[in-house]
């Protein structure tokens, strides 16, 4: 892939003698394969046309001896005395030096040392089996490196017990939709490609990209909702949701983020009655999993207390509330935008329930609260007293309600004031 430009830099102060500019000079290792300057050592030219020109320059560093450093060299010197180290401290069976091992076996694969870097895999995989079992995760890990080992050197009848080993593994543990169980399934179907076994591997194949396409469903759920077609996004929110449930189980996290979105796709389409449930589910989930207090509980608490006030089930509505209102006392404050909130929303509920004495008390606490926290201006606090005033003209108290709005006209005007006399004070920073 052409790059016109670096991402970074990193200053070297070398002598002259060391650096080459590869467009105009050739480095002696570039000489021995008469490209020329400008070409790499496989003749691609290093400019390409119609491309923005670019300087590419080689360092050459040599070793007190005179001959020139190869990196994989020096990297493979560094893995092995890693190595050593290791085994000496932790001891040559720990999962340390298996960890090392394999990194050593994949730094030797590269360099084409396949019988090396074969051991140093194998021992990885009978290390692991010792410690974790041949079925833990971290096993299996080490014996599809191995596999796919194998594969790379064409010793496939080897690699084939290892990859279906990988595979019904994880499909026994993790289940058959798990991310790194379509791992395996992919690495196994390259494997029987390679095999010419085709039918069985178009057959995985097709289950990877059956698998792709449900991983995708969020991203064209968002898409339809977005250009105004949520009744199409709402089929591939069910599969999402299925597929989640399915590989990860009702209380994972994912599954939860699931379950949320349909729900608020369902109140969207005007599917009020099933998307009650689906809230109601969230909640009963979060409990269970997180507790009553944790603040993922709290935010389904809400939710759901919105839906049934929104759908008029004002009694069942109204200890969610209270409850809600509750636990964001104790965990984010009595004057969090959100408390208030809810505390508006519950004066609102209240009024519709005709007990307005503690509806009244609640109007006033919030309004109170947000022009003390947030400002007269603010759009919440303007929407409180909006609210309130409202609240106290269906009483007849006309000339409180009046008082509340004249109130914040003044303060509205200090507020302003105390600004503008802040820009004067600021003078040419304002100005500038």
């Amino acid at each position: 892939h052409y790059q016109d430009r670096v991402k970074f830099c990193i200053a070297l102060h070398v002598s002259k003698a060391e650096a080459y500019n590869v467009n105009k000079h050739e480095t002696p290792e570039m000489k021995k394969y008469g490209h020329g300057p400008g070409r790499s050592i496989k003749g691609e030219a290093l400019n390409e046309k119609g491309k923005p020109k670019r300087d590419q320059w080689v360092v050459r560093i040599q070793g007190e001896e005179g001959s020139v450093a190869n990196a994989w060299d020096r990297l493979e010197g560094i893995s092995r005395r890693r190595h050593k180290f290791v085994c000496e401290r932790f001891g040559a069976t720990s999962d340390e030096a298996a960890v090392i091992d394999i990194s050593l076996g994949t730094l030797l694969q590269g360099r084409g040392q396949f019988k090396d870097a074969e051991a140093m895999l194998r021992r990885a995989v009978d290390t692991r089996e010792n410690l974790f079992g041949e079925d833990s995760l971290t096993t299996l890990m080490s014996v599809s490196d191995l596999g796919l080992l194998f594969q790379a050197t064409g010793q496939n009848e080897e690699a084939e017990p290892l990859l279906r080993r990988v595979l019904e593994t994880r499909e026994r543990t993790l289940g058959k939709d798990h991310p790194d169980t379509l791992r395996a399934v992919n690495e196994l179907a390259g494997l029987l490609h390679d095999m010419d076994e085709l039918h069985e591997a178009e057959r995985l194949f097709g289950r990877v990209m059956e698998a792709n396409e449900r991983s995708l469903a969020p991203l064209l759920c968002t898409l339809f909702r977005r250009i105004g077609k949520p009744a199409e996004a709402e089929p591939l929110y069910r599969r999402a949701l299925e597929a989640k449930e399915h590989a990860l189980g009702d209380g994972h996290p994912e599954t939860l983020i699931s379950i949320t979105a349909l729900a608020g796709l369902l109140m969207d389409l005007g599917k009020r009655s099933e998307a009650e449930p689906l809230y109601r589910r969230a909640l009963e989930v979060r409990e269970r999993t997180l507790g009553e207090e944790h603040l993922d509980t709290l935010t389904s608490v809400t939710t759901l207390a919105e839906i049934l006030d929104d759908m008029g089930k004002l009694t069942e509505a109204e200890p969610l509330y209270r409850r809600a209102i509750k636990m964001e006392e104790s965990t984010i404050g009595a004057d969090h935008p959100q408390t208030l909130k809810s505390i508006n929303s519950l004066a609102v509920l209240l009024e519709k329930k005709g007990e307005r004495p503690e509806a009244e008390q609640l109007y006033r606490r919030a309004l109170e609260a947000r022009e003390r926290t947030l400002g007269p201006n603010n759009q919440q606090t303007v929407r409180s007293r909006k609210n309130f005033v409202f609240f106290l003209q269906q009483d007849g108290r006309k000339e409180e309600a009046d008082e509340i709005v004249k109130r914040a006209k003044v303060a509205a005007d200090a507020a302003k004031e105390a600004k503008e006399a802040e820009k004067r004070k600021g003078g040419w920073f304002w100005q500038r």
